[in-house]
């Protein structure tokens, strides 16, 4: 559900919850009971919503401004801020069915749910400049839930920002249409950390397995090295177990072929080579690599505009398309000595620009001098 804030008049009046509260009150007008837990911060939360919510048979959490504790004899932040860090402290209302916990982290952070309490204490782990290493510090069970739901606000502004549509419009909704970028879909990914596995280690377990041992004679080679796998298998089990992630599918750009791919995975083979050697041939031999990756960049993109340009049917797109091409080829040229700017009549073009093609840098248009 989408609510557009227009001040005062965007959500039903709702006494004693203020306009965070209204709004909330709002978007979880539709959502049934016993089914869903909301988490928000605390711009929104107040005592009075927690109520609401449940009364409403929706399940909360969510920050507290130190101002909007109510009465609830909690300990105070200056209290807080002289105790250990990790330290807590709670007070439940059993007729209500809420929980307001105070924990001292980096800073005191003051929590209120009607569903997570402090048991099961977990613990976290914090960099200890008394100590110089990290150590576990004691968190409460409502800390670790709400941080497992917090962020989406921000993960969607950085989205908008990297990927929003640059169209300006003097209609007010585009702009609002423009920041509702889709889901996008994902898949699970199962891995190793290989890295942090000790060679010695790995070497010292496989040996103390006796996989000679248990390997018959007359097994033939098939099964032989199948219950090798099998013991090496168990082995990495132990040093780096099989954990699972979901990673967002993300498309490829339309110029982004597979020899485009197998030249970026040789050129990160000899980027790691020369880092680790240092030696003057693989630095030569990694800005070779690095240097034929974007001559094809190049390459592919032109090739895919010149396409569009071929298939275009309105001047307007063809004149969309040939700007493009401009800019791709405004990357390439030098710096103009006299203005400071790429492209120009002062400036010649870079060698990889392909001789059937003239580029004005100072009116952006491209031509086939055939």
């Amino acid at each position: 559900m989408l609510s557009i804030l227009q001040g005062a008049t965007t959500v039903k009046a709702a006494p004693g919850l203020g306009m965070g509260g209204q709004v909330v009150s709002d978007l979880v007008t539709a959502l049934p009971k016993n089914c869903f837990h909301v988490s928000f911060d605390n711009l929104f939360s107040s005592l009075a919503l927690a109520e609401e919510l449940t009364r409403r048979g929706l399940a909360c959490t969510g920050t507290v401004r130190a101002n909007r504790t109510g009465d609830c004899p909690i300990f105070d932040t200056k209290t807080m801020e002289k105790k250990a860090r990790g330290s807590y402290d709670f007070k439940a209302d059993n007729e209500k069915g809420m929980i307001m916990t105070r924990w001292n982290d980096n800073n005191v952070v003051t929590l209120l749910s009607n569903k997570y309490g402090v048991e099961p204490l977990g613990t976290a782990s914090r960099w200890s400049k008394k100590e110089g290493q990290r150590v576990a510090v004691p968190q409460p069970n409502v800390v670790k839930h709400y941080n497992s739901t917090m962020g989406g606000v921000d993960r969607l502004d950085q989205n908008v920002g990297l990927y929003r549509c640059g169209i300006n419009s003097k209609k007010w909704w585009w702009p609002i249409l423009l920041y509702l970028k889709p889901k996008a879909e994902k898949k699970k990914v199962t891995y190793r950390k290989t890295r942090k596995i000790n060679s010695d280690t790995l070497r010292k377990l496989i040996v103390d397995s006796n996989v000679t041992e248990k390997v018959p004679s007359k097994e033939t080679v098939h099964d032989k090295v199948e219950i090798f796998n099998e013991t090496v298998e168990a082995v990495l089990d132990l040093l780096a177990p099989v954990k699972t992630k979901n990673v967002p599918i993300r498309p490829n750009s339309h110029w982004y072929t597979d020899e485009l791919r197998t030249l970026k995975q040789e050129r990160r083979c000899a980027e790691r080579k020369w880092r680790k050697s240092r030696l003057e041939t693989h630095r030569q031999i990694y800005v070779y690599a690095k240097n034929k990756v974007n001559d094809m960049l190049v390459k592919t993109e032109w090739q895919l505009y010149r396409r569009l340009h071929e298939s275009a049917i309105f001047p307007k797109d063809q004149l969309a398309v040939r700007r493009e091409i401009a800019n791709i080829w405004l990357k390439q040229a030098p710096v103009n000595s006299r203005t400071g700017r790429k492209g120009g009549k002062y400036a010649a073009l870079d060698k990889r620009v392909p001789p059937h093609v003239r580029f004005d840098g100072n009116s952006h248009f491209i031509e086939k001098t055939e």
